[in-house]
């Protein structure tokens, strides 16, 4: 029991960790509508607990002998009443729809900056990752979960906040009434919420264990919907095969979710009975203090209120703190994403890069070896590339003809040996300045479908888009006459996606 408890505990630290880092995201975001939201989910919190004292004063106004008589029916006191109650509904309605349009545009906000944060960090990490599934499942996560749950943390605290406040008003007016009733019916909420906790525990382990298949049965899903194989799947008849093991792994994945959903239903239930028991012996404590005569009318209604609103804080109260917990379980894979460090770093005192080359490439005892393989790409490699030279590197698929160029553009550092220009380590060089002097195409060049002007632009995008040079590149090319047989010219997209 003990060993469990721990492991749960190591769970909850990482998570509760996480709740900071997603604040600061939505505090980055958008701070104005942050602290406008935060005020007005104060108010709303506590404005019901006005309205219904008001309730209270009123109908025992009403109820007294005078106003049964008729003389108080329209007197000053009733008007204020009445007046003050309609001012606090008219603000109610005002804080709810400037609430509904801040949530709009920090949605928006949150959701587009967490966007960009991983985007940011996605183009930063080394080349190596793509190549490790680990880091695969990790960017999954991190942005199925990344691209709204902290927005939903901010809507937990501040429905915290909000519920606390109410709440603190709900017991101060509860202890007047008996000291064990707001006790009793905080007690009331506990049960709901452990078995929240209990299965977003669960969930998560099985979330995270089951990412890999996850996104196999979506890659499997790009096979048949994309253009890219759809030539292949219609000459070998793939279709069907794809079909059925994106089905079973599908299957699997609904199984393994609704075995935690029965357990969730099971729990929930008899939470929610033992909490409706509690709060219905309340209920009779009340209208008994009325048959006795110890409180008025008005009080009963108040009290039946203030147990309604009561029960509704708890439930928020205890709902929002289960949703953190929830949340930050998930957020943690946002934090693990971000936390990835790349192993290509630009060095402290970069040195410039020789322009123009004078003495040439050189490759010193450059061995390499892929993350996971046991086989070495690269071993031993002595290699002199002279400024004006035209060299061709020619060897079997696997070689490691491409694995040179990777090198050499510091897509990734040899495993031992060097490389250097002019003799300067390439680790001594800045990337972007290493980069922004190479040119590459790639055996499987990418395809960007952009207009052709743009896609010559992208070869230096630190030029102004309307330059000459982009012209001048398409001609000396050879790709000027072929863009001039286009509909737009350069103004043409590339490809029919768009």
């Amino acid at each position: 029991m003990k060993i469990a408890n721990r492991l749960k505990l190591k769970k909850v630290i990482p998570a509760v960790k996480a709740i900071l880092p997603a604040l600061e995201l939505v505090w980055q975001s958008s701070p104005s509508l942050t602290v406008l939201r935060g005020i007005i989910e104060i108010l709303l919190g506590v404005l019901p607990i006005g309205l219904f004292y008001i309730g209270k004063l009123l109908i025992d106004t009403l109820f007294s002998g005078d106003a049964i008589s008729g003389e108080l029916l329209f007197s000053t006191p009733t008007i204020w009443f009445l007046l003050v109650a309609i001012a606090i509904g008219i603000t109610q309605i005002v804080c709810n729809a400037v609430l509904e349009l801040i949530n709009t545009a920090q949605s928006r906000k949150v959701i587009d900056y967490t966007q960009d944060v991983l985007h940011s960090k996605s183009i930063e990490v080394d080349l190596a990752f793509y190549e490790n599934p680990k880091y695969h499942d990790t960017l999954q996560r991190a942005q199925q979960e990344g691209s709204y749950r902290p927005l939903e943390i901010l809507k937990r605290i501040v429905n915290l906040t909000y519920n606390g406040f109410s709440l603190l008003a709900v017991v101060g007016v509860l202890f007047y009434l008996h000291w064990s009733v707001p006790f009793i019916l905080l007690l009331a909420g506990l049960p709901v919420t452990f078995a929240r906790m209990d299965y977003s525990l669960g969930f998560h382990r099985w979330f995270v264990g089951q990412t890999e298949q996850n996104r196999l049965s979506w890659y499997i899903s790009s096979l048949m919907l994309e253009d890219t194989f759809a030539k292949e799947l219609r000459l070998f008849g793939l279709g069907s095969f794809l079909r059925r093991r994106f089905k079973l792994i599908r299957q699997q994945l609904y199984k393994e979710h609704m075995n935690l959903a029965r357990r969730r239903f099971v729990l929930t239930l008899l939470a929610k009975v033992i909490s409706g028991c509690l709060v219905f012996g309340l209920l009779i404590f009340v209208i008994y203090q009325a048959f006795q005569g110890s409180i008025t009318v008005g009080s009963l209604v108040f009290y039946y209120q203030i147990f309604n609103r009561g029960q509704g804080s708890i439930g928020g109260l205890f709902g929002s703190v289960a949703g953190l917990y929830e949340d930050s379980l998930f957020l943690s894979n946002l934090s693990d994403f971000l936390a990835l460090e790349s192993a290509t770093k630009d060095p402290e005192q970069p040195q410039p890069f020789a322009v123009p080359i004078v003495q040439g490439v050189c490759f010193n005892n450059v061995s390499f070896q892929y993350e996971g393989s046991t086989r070495c790409a690269l071993k031993n490699i002595n290699l002199v590339l002279r400024p004006q030279e035209t060299v061709a590197i020619v060897g079997e698929n696997g070689s490691g003809k491409t694995t040179l160029i990777k090198l050499l553009c510091r897509l990734y550092d040899p495993t031992s040996g060097s490389i250097s220009i002019d003799g300067i380590d390439l680790k001594k060089i800045k990337i972007e300045d290493l980069r922004s002097q190479t040119s590459v195409v790639f055996q499987d060049y990418a395809k960007y479908q952009f207009t052709a002007r743009e896609n010559i632009w992208f070869g230096n995008v630190n030029e102004p888009i309307d330059s000459a040079i982009i012209s001048k590149a398409a001609f000396q090319s050879g790709a000027d006459r072929v863009i001039k047989t286009l509909p737009y010219g350069y103004d043409t997209t590339l490809g029919k996606r768009f």
